[in-house]
């Protein structure tokens, strides 16, 4: 029979991930309960999406509190992202409708901001995967 004690250092590395993956868990249950039932909903919808569409993932071999602290970072990245997304959008606004704030260089980076939308959705990506 194989202890705990004896199992390799990838077990032990594996089992150590899993208890502070759902420690962290815990912690948002206790402090933000709305937080970590939208977290269980998203985390329960990934699971019936990928099991029914029968492909073999490895998200579904991972453990509940493994699977819980990937979803949960992933959701608060994307929300991150689009605050970054709609104070962008914002900023470019008030800074083309207000004459005060008007510049002729204004037009000009405004225009560019346009021309490399792509490019600014992945640098605000990056922020927020960053942060």
């Amino acid at each position: 029979t194989a202890f705990p004690h004896k199992m390799g250092s990838l077990g032990n590395l594996q089992t150590f991930a899993e208890v502070v993956a759902l420690s962290r868990a815990w912690r948002v249950v206790v402090a933000m309960p709305e937080r970590a039932a939208v977290d269980t909903w998203l985390v329960g919808l990934a699971d019936l999406a990928l099991a029914a569409s029968g492909a073999d993932v490895l998200f579904l071999e991972w453990s509940l509190g493994v699977r819980l602290f990937v979803v949960s970072i992933a959701r608060g990245r994307f929300l991150l992202f689009c605050k970054y997304l709609r104070y962008a959008v914002h900023l470019s606004k008030v800074t083309a409708q207000v004459p005060k704030l008007r510049h002729p260089v204004v037009t000009k980076i405004l225009l560019a901001d346009a021309c490399l939308f792509p490019l600014v959705i992945v640098i605000l990506m990056a922020a927020a995967i960053l942060e």
